[in-house]
């Protein structure tokens, strides 16, 4: 996998499941390279493209040459179905050297034990035996907790991609209440503004990053941004703080400027 496809996968928590595709796909004769294309994934479309090469010698003839070209192709279509991906209404397109094929992967949407690992002692650890009735009612609770706060942990992720501040902060004090016991409490974004002890200069440099979302060119702004929950609460904040120093430059220039105004305007008699 390409590195762009490996951050996105990652991304998306199904890196571990693409690199068993792939090698389950590069494990076929004639198959050299595996492509994936996971952009979709970005918009909420659950799809994979994948585009597998093979080379097949020409001299081996039309007539063999295209037989172990559809055995080639009804593999890959066993090997992906074996890995839950759906082949969608999509033709499959053939390059001369790469099959073009369009995955629905949907099945790989919600990964519930991924996202549970944080609460796998809730409430303590499972019982592999339950004794009576009530500890294995008790058991199937227990679960149905872990698997709720799994998917909430999910949507965080998920609110967290779209700069959602409200919702990841709302998620993130909901779900430290079940980590407290276990030292794991998730970052919530921080209660003081971080760019108020800088200099307007380094403000502005600052901001000429982060419109540029050029978060690591500077060493002192990558480390303010990791602080942040949101990259979006970061940028706000620094445009807060820009905004409130303009506005606190133009009112002292202002009362300097129609100091005897002022003077009226709080009560003062400007003649005394």
């Amino acid at each position: 996998m390409e590195e762009k496809e490996i951050k996105i996968a990652e991304r998306f928590n199904i890196l571990d499941k693409c690199q068993k595709l792939e090698k389950d796909f590069l494990q076929l004769s004639r198959i050299t390279k595996v492509e994936f294309d996971l952009n979709g994934l970005y918009d909420n479309i659950y799809q994979v493209i994948i585009l597998v090469k093979y080379e097949i010698p020409m001299e081996l003839g039309p007539k063999k040459y295209f037989r172990i070209r559809t055995n080639i192709l009804k593999k890959v279509l066993e090997i992906a179905q074996n890995n839950q991906l759906i082949r969608t209404d999509d033709s499959i397109e053939d390059y001369g050297e790469y099959f073009y094929i369009v995955f629905d992967c949907s099945s790989w949407k919600y990964q519930i034990q991924r996202y549970t690992e944080l609460f796998k002692n809730v409430y303590g650890p499972e019982i592999e035996n339950p004794k009576d009735g009530m500890e294995k009612e008790r058991e199937v609770i227990k679960t149905l907790i872990k698997e709720g706060l799994g998917m909430l942990n999910k949507a965080r992720s998920q609110a967290l991609f779209l700069d959602d501040i409200e919702m990841q902060e709302d998620i993130t004090n909901a779900l430290n209440i079940f980590l407290a016991a276990e030292e794991k409490q998730q970052k919530i974004s921080p209660e003081k503004n971080l760019f108020e002890d800088y200099t307007d200069e380094e403000l502005l440099i600052f901001y000429d990053c982060l419109k540029k979302a050029d978060f690591y060119v500077i060493p002192e702004l990558s480390k303010i941004a990791s602080k942040y929950v949101s990259s979006k609460r970061c940028y706000l904040d620094l445009i807060f703080e820009l905004s409130k120093r303009w506005y606190q430059e133009k009112q002292k220039k202002y009362k300097e400027e129609n100091g005897k105004f002022h003077q009226w305007l709080e009560g003062e008699d400007p003649l005394i």
